[in-house]
């Protein structure tokens, strides 16, 4: 498999709309129409009826998008569109598969949300209480803690404040996810592959002589290669991790192509396995850590 790399969503591909369309890089998600102004960006943290959220709006005059989702949940987003008159807000919330999922409504005094949260499901509203908080990093900042699992060829450590989630479907993967849900809109993360032999991730390489090459083979290796070239960061007896550089495509989490971006691609080749550290956006600041940090797992690549 050959994929141009992009802020991919979990399940590897990018959103199935007109990728090549660009759209206005400051309405993302699709939920609602923003004014022709400099936007404002805010985040906000608090409680949802029963649930911790993490919230961002982008305001464009009176009409404002974003998202939210529950820090104590899976970090599924929902998608929010709507109105930001004087001081209140009216949003309109639907899931990633755009279902309706509610509506959030209330005022901001003093950097304050107070209101209440409607679920299309029921009829009961609950209390809504935001406070707002600084963007949140995605560049490592604080306390690390380490993922050591036999499964996996290497150990290594990452951020605690981030979410990192097994997916088991094919391709099998690690997903680590920044908590700032401005990087959701973009599908920004991290994500670890693996496998035996040469790499067969998202890039496909053939070390050809004393380099490697995009492709399945020396003899066919891949034409449009313009945009791209692998190099050697480290060259050890066991361990070789190369770079890919490469350009770096942007989608909206709901559809449609952005632009360029930002990203960092490492490979960690080991005698019997590789491992892919792939980063976009915001998250991407974080994939050379992620390397340095990683630890050969001597029983697992002995197999």
């Amino acid at each position: 498999m050959f994929l141009s790399p992009a802020i991919f969503a979990e399940s590897g591909t990018a959103p199935n709309v007109g990728q090549d369309t660009e759209l206005p890089s400051d309405i993302c998600p699709h939920t609602h129409e923003l004014e022709n102004v400099v936007p404002e960006e805010h985040w906000f943290e608090g409680k949802l009826g029963k649930s911790h959220v993490k919230v961002y709006l982008q305001r464009g005059g009176a009409g404002v998008v974003g998202l939210f989702y529950a820090n104590d949940g899976a970090w599924t987003p929902t998608f929010l569109g709507g109105e930001w008159k004087d001081n209140k807000i009216t949003l309109s919330a639907e899931s990633a598969e755009h279902a309706p999922r509610g509506q959030l409504q209330g005022e901001l005094l003093s950097g304050v949300f107070t209101g209440t949260w409607i679920p299309d499901s029921s009829d009961g509203a609950e209390t809504v209480r935001l406070s707002a908080v600084q963007k949140p990093g995605c560049d490592g900042s604080g306390v690390w803690k380490r993922f050591d699992d036999p499964k996996w060829p290497v150990s290594f450590s990452y951020p605690a404040s981030w979410r990192i989630r097994e997916v088991t479907e094919t391709p099998q993967r690690i997903q680590l996810t920044c908590p700032d849900p401005e990087e959701m809109t973009y599908n920004a993360g991290v994500t670890i592959y693996e496998g035996k032999g040469e790499p067969g991730g998202p890039w496909e390489l053939v070390h050809c002589a004393n380099e490697w090459r995009f492709g399945s083979s020396c003899a066919k290796s891949h034409e449009n290669t313009a945009s791209l070239s692998v190099s050697t960061v480290r060259q050890q007896p066991d361990e070789t991790i190369l770079n890919i550089d490469s350009e770096w495509r942007v989608y909206c989490s709901d559809g449609g192509y952005i632009g360029l971006g930002d990203g960092e691609d490492r490979v960690v080749l080991l005698p019997n396995f590789w491992v892919e550290f792939m980063g976009a956006g915001g998250a991407s600041e974080i994939v050379d850590r992620l390397v340095k940090s990683a630890d050969v797992r001597a029983e697992h690549n002995a197999k």
